[in-house]
């Protein structure tokens, strides 16, 4: 179970680290910002909620369509190499020939029969011409449904992205000052923050130390960004 759990997140970890990250940063800069606004918990949940839908689905939205782009490129790119091997044969020669000698370092008689052995199946050939064009990553990706990376964008950003949301819904049921409500949404997103900075490095086989600074880094940056913009433009309105 536990090998299937990192296997899933290795695959999918570039969509959960963004959502992730952008879902915490997004969220705790509305709590930031409206606490040094100054404005009711209430309001601070709506917008709260409004950013983690209405962001948070504009990301999924986004990486399905990047990744339709992308396979529609690719799709793109197999039918001009078909094409090329009905129409311009010498061309995919001459590409194939420079595949295997910058990759595999061949030359003379080894890599004219590579080159001999590889043109005469067109489905490996299509799919050694679009390795070289995209890479290895690139060619697997393709395979995959467009949908999946966006609904682990989606869910990510959301999931993780409530956490410095919920002492302001606790507060809803708790008298709580918004002191304490702020103190206790801010050692959540710090949480938060390490926690993803450290399962990226464990992932990745990075510094765990490294990811979370990093990420912690980041997440300071744009809250103290939210809270100063709160805080001038409150004291801008309320004159």
């Amino acid at each position: 179970m536990e090998k299937t759990v990192k296997k899933i997140l290795k695959n999918h970890l570039v969509q959960f680290v963004y959502g992730a990250t952008d879902g915490t940063v997004t969220t705790f800069a509305v709590v930031a910002g409206a606490f040094g606004a100054g404005l009711d918990t209430r309001i601070v949940i709506i917008l709260g909620f409004a950013n983690l839908l209405g962001d948070g689905f504009s990301m999924g939205a986004s990486s399905y369509l990047s990744s339709r782009s992308e396979l529609q490129q690719k799709l793109n790119a197999i039918n001009r190499y078909k094409n090329q091997l009905k129409q311009n044969k010498e061309t995919i020669h001459n590409s194939v020939r420079r595949y295997f000698s910058r990759n595999y370092e061949l030359s003379g008689k080894v890599l004219d029969e590579a080159v001999n052995t590889a043109i005469k199946n067109e489905s490996k050939l299509v799919h050694l011409l679009l390795k070289e064009q995209f890479g290895a990553d690139g060619i697997e990706k393709s395979r995959k449904s467009a949908l999946v990376p966006a609904i682990a964008t989606f869910m990510s950003f959301f999931i993780v992205g409530l956490i410095p949301l919920l002492p302001y819904v606790f507060g809803l049921f708790v008298d709580i000052n918004s002191g304490m409500l702020f103190s206790v949404s801010l050692l959540a997103t710090f949480l938060s923050f390490t926690g993803i900075g450290f399962l990226r490095g464990k992932l990745t086989d990075i510094s765990k130390l490294r990811t979370s600074t990093e990420t912690v880094l980041l997440g300071v940056i744009a809250a103290s960004l939210a809270f100063v913009c709160g805080t001038l433009l409150e004291a801008i309105i309320a004159k």
